[in-house]
């Protein structure tokens, strides 16, 4: 095929302790194709479009000392994130055991990430 295309899922739940919890998911597609210039140099372009959500859950008891006793105190609050959608463009440069990616995701929160790994 000239195109590869993965489809994606991912889900994750974290707790510490009672107080806090943290729950991610994702699900979507990627798409690329990679093409071989001059011999040495592999590119590889891709897109891709994910729906998201995330939750962070916090809550805590402690007793406080005040000039009346002691006292229980509570915080509890939920965070939920503020992307739910993200459009990825990206490309992946292969030059011998040298490989540079770069990748600009757009969404509420956007970023631009940047990375250099070597495969031997």
């Amino acid at each position: 095929m000239p195109l590869d295309i993965t489809v994606g899922f991912l889900t994750q739940n974290a707790k510490l302790d009672k107080s806090a919890s943290f729950s991610a998911t994702s699900y979507g597609m990627n798409v690329s194709s990679k093409f071989s210039l001059l011999g040495w140099l592999d590119v590889t372009p891709y897109t891709g479009f994910m729906l998201e959500s995330t939750k962070l859950s916090v809550n805590i008891t402690k007793q406080i000392d005040t000039p009346n006793g002691l006292q229980s105190a509570n915080i509890a609050f939920d965070i939920e994130g503020e992307n739910s959608a993200r459009f990825v463009l990206g490309a992946s440069f292969r030059m011998a055991i040298i490989n540079l990616n770069i990748e600009y995701a757009a969404a509420k929160a956007s970023t631009l990430i940047a990375g250099l790994s070597f495969k031997f």
